[in-house]
C-alpha cells in the first residue's frame, strides 16, 4: 500500500516496521483522507499519523474542508474534548461530516 502510494520510498525503515501490523485497508483509508485533506506531507513527518482512527480523522478533514480550516497531524491526534475547544465542534456533531 505505502508503495502503491508513492510514500513507501520517503518513509525511514523505523517508520515502515512500525506500520508492519496495520491492516493495509486501515492505512490506505487514511492515506485516501490525508490526500483529500492535502495532508499527506505530514506521514513524512510524522507515519504514526496512519496509526489513528480513519472514521474520526474522516469525520475531521471533511469539517475543515467545509470550513476552509487547514488542519495539521495534531489536530487529527488531540482528544475529542481538546478538538471541541479548539474548533467548537463535538464528536456527536463531526460525524455530519462523514
Amino acid at each position: 500500500v505505502l508503495n502503491e502510494y508513492g510514500v513507501l520510498d520517503k518513509l525511514s525503515p523505523e517508520d515502515i516496521f512500525s506500520l508492519k501490523y496495520i491492516n493495509a485497508n486501515n492505512i490506505r483509508d487514511m492515506l485516501d483522507i490525508l490526500i483529500e485533506g492535502d495532508m499527506l506531507d505530514t506521514v513524512y513527518t510524522d507515519s504514526s499519523i496512519l496509526h489513528l482512527s480513519a472514521a474520526q480523522a474522516k469525520t475531521r478533514v471533511n469539517f475543515a474542508l467545509a470550513n476552509g480550516i487547514k488542519l495539521t497531524a495534531m489536530d487529527l491526534r488531540i482528544s475529542s474534548k481538546d478538538f471541541e475547544e479548539k474548533y467548537g465542534i463535538s464528536d456527536r456533531d463531526l460525524y455530519k461530516f462523514i
